[in-house]
């Protein structure tokens, strides 16, 4: 058994690796599908805009939100990570949000031409 865990290492270790990935990725889907389902609708507040340059994946624009929770309690969330800058401090957004988990909202589509 020995033997084979030393011959098969690389594999062992690579397999490990891709499925806490894939079960990272999974939850990260589930979570967003509850919070489409189940989130909190509220007024948001653009709070931060980062540029943040990348060589390797290309630079992006990453952004945050202001917002009360559903106890009235202020919160900043990610909500988004855009290759071009559409979001700018200041702008009014609508988002979604699951009471007790504030890291990651999700944006409430608008149709076209709609302003808060």
């Amino acid at each position: 058994m020995l033997e084979f865990l030393k011959e098969n290492a690389f594999v062992i270790v690579f397999a490990v690796m891709f499925l806490a990935l894939f079960l990272w990725i999974v939850r990260l889907i589930l979570r967003v599908k509850k919070t489409d389902r189940e989130g909190m609708e509220t007024d948001a507040v653009v709070c931060r805009v980062e540029f943040d340059r990348d060589e390797e994946n290309g630079d992006s624009y990453v952004c945050y939100a202001s917002y009360r929770d559903e106890n009235g309690v202020e919160r900043e969330s990610f909500f988004g990570r855009f290759l071009e800058k559409r979001y700018e401090e200041g702008q009014r957004i609508r988002i979604k949000f699951l009471p007790g988990k504030y890291d990651l909202v999700r944006l409430v589509r608008q149709e076209p031409g709609v302003r808060l």
